[in-house]
């Protein structure tokens, strides 16, 4: 190929959405990991740093389960009108196998937004590039028809619950299960044989930071990422935190778990309030995994 016959497109859409939603979208991981590839992809990982000189890293699962990774960089960012950026696929080595330059023009429509996309390729790094680039029309065509979908209104939903139980053991010791990164390891996780950690941390204070991300055998990745707001010791830990399914954000979440003698053990009152994102259908399932997790707890702190 030439520099004149590089493959190049300009699309045009309108999204029915308020500008601000569809910048967002753009350059929000988590909101760009909701739209970003062709119907049927997921987005393992999504990071995307909507400041000149800003990485991008994305790596796309098909339905068949293939990772396609690829990586770029902004090169102008003027919110919420603007968007330059450089991305390309990568290849075995981790190698980009050629570099396209993304122009991103968002205007008021009304109370939508039209979209203007100029997309050229400007250098071919393998000559494997073209089977990619054959379906660059069609791959963006049904992107942006998923970028619209994500941009309509749909109702967040509220939910709570609260988990009581009575444990045998003594309040510091529940208290530590849940303070104690060698404890909580034991059984604040996913179930063995079924899940492979990727990610542990825990700064156990107020401010500090706890993570825990892992990867189920479908290929889904599971990433709790929390931030603790109040600590009184043997007593009441309050912390806040959000869920992402692969690089999608599905909740943010308030929790509160208290201890207090109860004869000579410990009553354990664990309690939630979650907000739902984007259509997100939790179905119950946050209070059953939460009374799992503290059946594992319970276990834990019994057998030690």
């Amino acid at each position: 190929m030439t520099l004149a016959t590089l493959p190049k497109l300009v699309l045009k859409r309108t999204i029915a959405a308020p500008r601000a939603v569809v910048w967002n979208a753009w350059t929000d991981p988590a909101a760009l990991a909701r739209w970003w590839g062709p119907k049927g992809f997921a987005n393992l990982v999504c990071e995307f740093d909507a400041r000149p000189g800003g990485a991008i890293r994305i790596d796309m699962m098909g339905p068949d389960g293939a990772i396609y990774p690829m990586d770029g960089r902004v090169e102008e960012a003027s919110p919420p009108a603007r968007l330059v950026f450089v991305a390309g696929a990568l290849g075995p080595d981790g190698k980009r196998l050629f570099d396209v330059l993304n122009t991103l023009e968002l205007e008021e429509d009304g109370g939508g937004t039209r979209l203007i996309l100029d997309v050229r390729v400007t250098a071919i790094h393998d000559p494997v590039a073209a089977g990619h680039l054959a379906g660059m029309e069609e791959g963006w065509t049904t992107s942006l028809e998923r970028l619209a979908e994500s941009c309509a209104h749909s109702k967040t939903v509220l939910g709570e619950f609260t988990l009581e139980r009575v444990i045998a053991a003594p309040p510091a010791k529940v208290f530590a299960a849940f303070a104690s990164a060698k404890a909580k390891d034991a059984w604040f996780r996913g179930p063995g044989g079924e899940w492979t950690l990727l990610k542990r941390e825990m700064d156990f204070r107020v401010g500090g930071r706890e993570r825990l991300k892992g990867r189920w055998p479908s290929g889904t990745i599971t990433d709790f990422d929390a931030v603790y707001q109040d600590i009184v010791p043997d007593r009441r830990i309050v912390y806040s935190y959000a869920m992402h399914l692969n690089a999608v954000r599905i909740s943010v979440s308030l929790a509160v778990i208290e201890v207090e003698p109860s004869g000579e053990g410990t009553k354990l009152r664990v309690s939630e309030q979650g907000a739902f994102l984007d259509g997100y259908d939790d179905a119950g399932s946050r209070k059953r995994g939460t009374s799992d997790l503290m059946d594992a707890m319970e276990r834990s702190v019994i057998g030690n």
